[in-house]
């Protein structure tokens, strides 16, 4: 049953509900799907409009995107009607998070650059401002240039943090060896660029005291248990504490989702609804180890999760407003079977449910008994959420944001129809994105650019990207088809007092947003029609 205090939040929502459509301004880290079209996805489930730079501000992958004209961009805004504005200081203080693992830009021009968000604060004094920002991982970026001494950089950078906390005797021989195969100049500029990008964490901390930020997310990209980022952590968590304001500062695991994280937060706050989550993990003792690419717990992870995106953990599933339904990594048959028959069972009672699933393979593709499960389920289109996708910050990010919004749409949007057929979209494009591509697309698509000359699974360019765009977008609409054909066509909800069924899919268009296939950008249109039963009356 849910709680009295969200019910009760939500009969304030529904009074003071009628103004304009709402708006959300987002500055997102970088120009992939993730940081920016699921932001918007998920927000017009609830009738929100996110708006973003323009594409061409962005950059793409290698190539920064243009913080000044961003920032000239965000001040030229109207902000009438606007809840919030979530800005990745990445973006406005380098030009992106590929550019934030690099010392180009100087400290100085950086903080000079994150002024703008002073400036707006100023001239809007009762907006609200999340920002969020990347704790630089461990490993340089994946290029084709850095292929050659990359992962004796991330190595190194392991094992020194390693050394540190353990001493063990063998490891200075192994840090000289390393050290010799690695470029000096990458070397020295690895940790220039871990140093600037502290001064630039602490500059960020700062604005949160002056209240110039509203809530800082800190997110360690792609962490592990040893590495820089274990000091940095300690460094500004105590940073933080000096200053009073361990609430408002968020330090965690993964940095790709938090667009989402904050979007979910801001619109929590706004419309004072704090949903309820109960958890239950596939195998209970995962919960007390690191997921992969985290330093975390598990279990600190989600809770973590849930409470930065405007929700609290409850251990009374009684008392919660979902359950969220969390397949852990390495899960053996029996404690799967168990899992599966508990989720399954909710879809059909119609309870209401949230799926993450970290239980990734070598290629990062999610548990393929799980996705099978979900597909047989008549119900699939109730779910609240599902995510599997890179990390288990990632997918957590990504689920749970889409299940407070949906909830919190049951309440804001007024066109009932609007509203479900835009959850079942993002749903469907979660469950085709997450699975089919990176299991049935992404594998061939990274053999054909390592074979060609001009690529590989890094960057491609040329002929060789011509070539693996066409048959990623070719290829790529093909299995979204088939798999709307047999999954979810003819599926039906019902809007408001009428039934509607899902008959056909439309304007279906898949292609790179980057040189390479590790993800891609799909968009549709599902389209619904009343049943038969409702057009007769």
């Amino acid at each position: 049953m849910p709680n009295i205090r969200f019910i009760l939040a939500c009969f304030v929502v529904l009074l003071c509900v009628g103004s304009p459509a709402a708006k959300v301004i987002v500055v997102p880290i970088d120009s992939r799907p993730v940081t920016g079209q699921f932001p918007q996805l998920i927000g017009r489930i609830a009738g929100i409009e996110v708006v973003l730079p323009p594409e061409s501000m962005l950059g793409n992958y290698t190539r920064p995107g243009m913080p000044d004209a961003i920032g000239n961009w965000l001040l030229a805004q109207d902000y009438s009607g606007v809840i919030a504005v979530i800005v990745a200081a990445d973006m406005l203080a380098y030009g992106g998070l590929i550019e934030s693992r690099i010392p180009t830009v100087h400290a100085e021009t950086a903080i000079r650059r994150l002024e703008v968000i002073r400036t707006l604060r100023a001239r809007n004094p009762s907006l609200s401002v999340f920002a969020y920002c990347a704790l630089m991982r461990t490993a340089p970026t994946a290029t084709p240039e850095t292929r050659a001494w990359r992962t004796q950089m991330a190595r190194y950078a392991e094992l020194e943090e390693k050394y540190q906390r353990t001493r063990e005797s063998h490891l200075p021989e192994r840090l000289r060896e390393l050290k010799a195969e690695i470029p000096p100049r990458e070397f020295a500029r690895y940790y220039e660029a871990r140093t600037r990008n502290m001064e630039i964490y602490k500059a960020l901390i700062r604005m949160v005291k002056d209240h110039t930020i509203s809530y800082l997310v800190i997110g360690a990209d792609d962490s592990q248990e040893f590495g820089p980022h274990y000091r940095e952590t300690k460094q500004l968590r105590a940073y933080v504490r000096e200053r009073e304001i361990d609430g408002l500062v968020y330090i965690c695991d993964g940095v790709d989702q938090h667009a989402m994280v904050l979007l979910s937060r801001a619109l929590m706050r706004h419309y004072n609804i704090m949903p309820r989550v109960h958890f239950v993990l596939s195998d209970e003792e995962a919960g007390d180890r690191p997921a992969n690419y985290e330093s975390l717990p598990l279990l600190i992870s989600v809770r973590d999760q849930i409470i930065a995106s405007g929700a609290r953990p409850t251990d009374n599933p009684a008392a919660s407003d979902y359950v969220l339904y969390l397949n852990t990594r390495g899960v053996d048959d029996f404690k799967f079977g168990i899992f599966r028959e508990m989720l399954t069972q909710a879809l059909d009672t119609g309870k209401p449910i949230a799926v993450a699933d970290i239980n990734f393979d070598r290629s990062g593709v999610g548990d393929a008994r799980l996705i099978e499960a979900i597909w047989q389920q008549k119900h699939i289109e109730d779910m609240l959420a599902f995510a599997a996708w890179n990390t288990a910050g990632n997918t957590l990010g990504t689920a749970i944001p889409h299940a407070n919004i949906y909830l919190l749409a049951k309440q804001v949007n007024k066109n009932a129809f609007d509203r479900e057929l835009r959850q079942r979209e993002f749903l469907f494009h979660r469950l085709v994105n997450d699975y089919a591509y990176c299991r049935v697309i992404r594998p061939a698509a990274n053999a054909m650019a390592e074979s060609h000359p001009e690529g590989s699974r890094e960057e491609s360019a040329g002929s060789a990207l011509k070539m693996l765009q066409d048959w990623v977008s070719t290829n790529t609409v093909k299995v979204i088809e088939r798999y709307f054909n047999n999954y979810y066509a003819g599926h039906t909800f019902k809007a408001g007092e009428t039934d509607y069924e899902i008959k056909a899919i439309r304007n279906v268009r898949a292609w790179l947003p980057w040189p390479r296939a590790f993800e891609v950008r799909i968009e549709f249109e599902l389209v619904a029609e009343p049943t038969v039963r409702d057009r007769g009356q």
